[in-house]
């Protein structure tokens, strides 16, 4: 299920790429490293690409309760209007998105960090596995879907 939703896939150190930047008119399997050694490829994979916690909560102490409410009410429209902008993005984006939230809603507590160590014990997997499909969600929320 997790590879006919996912694209670019991503299943044990591969990623499949669309044929229009592959070597050949078909879709090929490639791995990370040699995805990252192709120039034309660069954009599609980050390996270890860090994810952070977002500092707010000493400037948002610092607004104002009309300013904080703004804030609070401009956040949530902005997660609620998320769909709408995956559906734009691609036909699978919402899948995907639907997808994640699932996998990881029992996964990951809201209100507290955890180790993709801790998620591949839970899963009874590898840790690089974990570490892969992180990766590949980042992106994904990062670029707010597939392209």
């Amino acid at each position: 299920m997790l590879r006919a939703l996912l694209r670019p896939s991503i299943v044990k150190n591969f990623v499949k790429f669309p044929s229009t930047i592959n070597r050949s008119k078909h879709n090929i399997m490639v791995t990370v490293q040699e995805a990252l050694a192709d120039q034309r490829l660069k954009h599609y994979v980050t390996p270890k690409a860090p994810v952070v916690p977002l500092e707010v909560e000493a400037a948002f102490k610092e607004l104002n309760d009309k300013e904080k409410k703004y804030a609070h009410y401009i956040s949530q429209a902005s997660w609620a209007g998320m769909r709408i902008v995956l559906a734009q993005a691609s036909h699978e984006a919402v899948a995907i998105f639907d997808f994640l939230q699932s996998f990881f809603r029992p996964l990951v507590p809201l209100d507290q960090a955890v180790e993709p160590k801790d998620i591949a014990t839970k899963l009874n997997t590898d840790v690089e596995k974990v570490e892969l499909l992180l990766q590949y969600a980042a992106m994904f929320y990062g670029n707010e879907g597939t392209s």
